[in-house]
């Protein structure tokens, strides 16, 4: 729990670097670090590698370029640092169900993100 709340504290914080690139560096590391937790917390080898393996094609692909030159919009940032804070409320008070719920949101925040 320590660790989301650190990545969730540095989204934060990135926000208000002065210093474009390590503002952006900043925001992208604690966001991977989040998903990386979360998939490493959950035992399930599967949803490991899928992340594992999503994060590899992703780094590489068109849809990260896209993220790459959207990380400086704060409003985006904004909703997304919400969208971890909903994610990890649920997950602190073990409801299974609102951070699936939260997940989903977020997922679908971030599609309707890059392709709207």
């Amino acid at each position: 729990m320590e660790e989301l709340e650190r990545c969730i504290a540095m989204m934060d914080a990135s926000l208000f670097f002065s210093d474009k690139d390590l503002r952006h560096k900043a925001s992208i590391d604690a966001d991977r670090q989040f998903h990386a937790l979360i998939s490493s917390a959950s035992g399930n080898p599967i949803l490991e590698t899928f992340h594992s393996d999503l994060m590899s094609m992703h780094l590489k692909g068109k849809m990260w370029m896209r993220m790459e030159s959207m990380a400086d919009n704060p409003a985006a940032h904004g909703r997304w640092i919400k969208d971890h804070k909903k994610i990890f409320a649920a997950i602190k008070g073990g409801d299974g169900d609102a951070a699936e719920a939260a997940m989903v949101e977020h997922l679908d925040n971030v599609i309707n993100t890059l392709c709207g």
